[in-house]
């Protein structure tokens, strides 16, 4: 719940660090609107996740590959790279990739991967819509960007 605040109270600190004074000012920060803010996972989803998901399976977009990972390690290594920071998502990029997170065949949660030199993040879905934006641990970017580096090195056949 404390995590659920923290990207309207982010918001709220960047709106009162930048006003900036005269009409220009004001009429340029009307132009450049927000990304739209989601929350964080919310703590029970993320428990939920480390409790029963034995499978993982991740698509990438650029270049077109899939990969499961079924390996109790890897599946929690991989929720791993989903951190506590909030993220601020950008609907006008599009998603690296897509990540099922599933449960003895049941998908239990979707997510839109975002690699970024901006930032890196993960958007999940819940009944369908982007729901929750969580920032990716070092690691984790450090893991999908050694998978996109081995991709793009490998003969297209």
């Amino acid at each position: 719940m404390k995590y659920s605040t923290i990207p309207f109270l982010l918001l709220v600190l960047f709106s009162a660090c930048s006003s900036q004074s005269g009409s220009d000012a004001a009429a340029s920060s009307k132009q450049a609107a927000p990304a739209p803010a989601f929350p964080t996972l919310p703590i029970e989803t993320i428990r939920t996740l480390v409790a029963e998901c034995d499978y993982i399976d991740i698509i990438m977009y650029q270049p077109q590959f899939s990969m499961s990972q079924n390996e109790r390690s890897a599946v929690m290594a991989t929720l791993s790279h989903i951190s506590e920071v909030p993220a601020v998502h950008n609907a006008a990029n599009p998603a690296t990739g897509h990540i099922f997170y599933q449960a003895k065949g049941q998908t239990l949660l979707e997510a839109d991967l975002y690699l970024r030199n901006e930032g890196s993040y993960l958007v999940f879905y819940q009944d369908g819509k982007p729901a929750f934006a969580n920032a990716m641990t070092q690691q984790g970017v450090a893991f999908f960007a050694n998978i996109l580096s081995q991709l793009q090195g490998a003969p297209q056949q």
